[in-house]
């Protein structure tokens, strides 16, 4: 699990949707918004691996394509 630094405000927030990817690896919508999460966090590489394994479990979904290619 990555760890988040406590006085990042958006702390919690990715705190949950760390716990939330554990308990659902499979649910592309989870892998998206903690993506999102951690981008606007300012890491980058790792939204990029959120983005990218929503892909892999959605293949088809347009929703992970265009933040990568950002």
């Amino acid at each position: 699990m990555t760890k988040v630094p406590v006085d990042n405000p958006s702390a919690p927030a990715l705190a949950e949707l760390e716990r939330a990817i554990q308990l659902d690896p499979g649910n592309p919508e989870i892998a998206k918004s903690l993506g999102n999460a951690h981008k606007a966090a300012g890491d980058r590489d790792r939204a990029a691996e959120c983005y990218r394994q929503a892909l892999h479990v959605a293949p088809r979904a347009a929703f992970g394509r265009e933040p990568i290619e950002q």
